[in-house]
């Protein structure tokens, strides 16, 4: 038997090169590089919008590519493109991206296109990529001396093309100003007919598409308006004023005695000359109980005293902004483009057992140094609040070591609604407090497109905000305590010119781009 093995054995071992060199010949050789009769398209193509009207476009290397042409076509539908002429260009490098091509249309859908080409091969079948570009503003900053009580100049680069210019007031008809060529040729358009010491929003148009945005607040006829001086007693001008009156300040200091001015009526106070803010040395209290409105528009407010014998500033600082009374009922309770700086406490109080209001509205504000002891910045412990709206503002150094909102839980009142909207925050609840805690019952947050940077590191959690929210398109720096606030916000260094000298104008590209923060600091 194991002679029979060994013959097999035997007889296998001399079959098997016999075999394997049969197999051999049918095995194709080993293939090294792929062989193509034309270059790939280039893929990875990336546009970002530049400046609203000027695309950057980048894309990845081809394989024996030597150039890319590349052009630009206005987008009808995906399969319609019509190509604009002098947006061509041929024979680029990878050196020369990323590619920049500036003046489109603003508010247009565009796509651009590139195929690769090599010597001795066919190029690439073109490969798109579409993108839309951003709304445009070319209107330049309202001039002081422009603005009167019933016109406004308005002005934009000379020759820059124009159909109407459409002025919405904050109340009341919309008002179309028709672009002459004279105003195309000046860049300039003088708009009279407009109602004194209201808001407008002006937007210059091609056709349909916005070309400039500006708001702009006309100034107050002085005709319905109480002018008041600084040599005057502010106080006394409130006290004696009527139920609706407007009191408008000329420039100067306002010191007021004992630092508190009791609000009782419907009452507004604004500058006379928007350019030169006076300054009022007080802080208000509101105790009216008619559901009056009070306004503060054009202002600087400075906590720190002084001294009625000698008018000299003192190293005393008053406490609350405002302060909302056990028995007040208030409609709205308004700052508006408003300096505050240098109070110890909070710029909103309701601690002292009650006191009712149906809208708190801070818009265009400038906080500094406010808040550094007790009591949190807006603090609701027991009074109501039904309305909170804070847009297109600053807080620096505000509040320092306590939260920037805390709304209480107040027995029959639910339903609060919160907007925080394009603020900036510097050095805000620092080291460790809370930076918001709402607890009212059935409150909605809405917090959007705002930028913190260097904030407490006190926790936020669902205890802490029962609110339902709405977070989206905010930047946070240095500020991990809010990272679990909205999932995917960013975390770019904004670059602040000098914050210490409080200039907030911000450098980093995602933050302008994306347009999160005081609109004032942005470039």
């Amino acid at each position: 038997m194991n002679k029979i093995k060994k013959i097999w054995v035997f007889c296998i071992a001399l079959l098997s090169p016999l075999l394997l060199g049969s197999c051999d010949d049918d095995i194709d050789p080993e293939i090294t590089e792929l062989k193509v009769s034309r270059l790939f398209s280039p893929t990875d193509i990336e546009v970002l919008v530049i400046d609203k009207t000027g695309a950057r476009v980048k894309w990845k290397a081809v394989k024996d590519a030597d150039s890319y042409d590349l052009d630009f076509a206005i987008r009808v539908t995906d399969e319609d493109y019509e190509v604009i002429p002098g947006r061509s260009f041929t024979n680029l490098k990878m050196t020369d991206q990323p590619f920049l091509v500036s003046g489109f249309d603003g508010d247009t859908d565009y796509a651009v296109r590139i195929k690769a080409k090599g010597e001795g091969i066919a190029e690439s079948k073109w490969m798109s990529k579409s993108f839309t570009t951003g709304t445009e503003q070319i209107f330049k900053a309202v001039n002081p001396e422009d603005l009167a009580a019933t016109s406004v100049v308005l002005t934009w680069p000379a020759g820059e093309i124009a159909t109407t210019i459409r002025l919405t007031p904050a109340a009341g008809d919309v008002m179309v100003y028709e672009v002459s060529a004279a105003d195309i040729e000046a860049g300039r358009a003088e708009v009279s007919g407009l109602l004194s010491e209201t808001d407008y929003t002006a937007v210059l148009l091609n056709g349909e598409k916005t070309r400039g945005t500006m708001s702009f607040k006309t100034l107050i006829d002085l005709g319905g308006a109480i002018a008041v001086y600084p040599e005057d007693n502010l106080k006394d001008a409130i006290t004696n004023a009527e139920d609706g009156t407007t009191l408008a300040l000329f420039p100067g200091t306002y010191i007021i005695g004992g630092g508190a001015i009791d609000i009782t009526k419907n009452i507004s106070i604004v500058a006379a000359r928007p350019t030169e803010k006076p300054v009022v040395h007080a802080k208000f209290i509101l105790s009216g109980t008619a559901n009056s409105n009070f306004s503060l528009d054009n202002i600087i407010l400075s906590g720190f005293t002084v001294d009625v014998e000698t008018g000299l500033l003192t190293e005393v600082r008053d406490t609350y902004v405002l302060d909302l009374t056990s028995s007040a009922v208030f409609n709205t309770v308004s700052l508006n483009n408003v300096t505050v700086q240098d109070f110890q406490r909070s710029l909103l109080r309701a601690t002292s057992g009650g006191g009712e209001m149906q809208n708190f509205k801070v818009d265009n504000t400038l906080v500094l140094r406010t808040c550094d002891g007790n009591n949190e910045f807006i603090d609701l412990r027991s009074g109501i609040v039904r309305n909170i709206s804070i847009t297109r503002s600053t807080f620096a150094n505000s509040p320092l070591t306590r939260r920037f909102l805390r709304a209480d839980a107040i027995a029959g009142f639910e339903g609060q609604q919160i907007l925080i909207d394009k603020c900036t925050f510097y050095n805000s609840s620092t080291p460790a407090a809370q930076f918001m805690q709402i607890r009212t019952v059935g409150s909605s947050l809405t917090f959007t497109k705002n930028l913190l940077a260097i904030i407490g590191t006190g926790t936020i959690g669902d205890t802490d905000i029962v609110a339902s929210k709405s977070i989206s398109g905010n930047n946070y720096f240095q500020a991990d305590v809010m990272l679990g606030f909205e999932s995917g916000g960013l975390t770019n260094d904004p670059g602040f010119v000098n914050a210490d000298a409080y200039n907030f104008t911000v450098s980093d590209e995602d933050v302008i781009l994306y347009g999160i923060g005081d609109p004032r600091w942005l470039p």
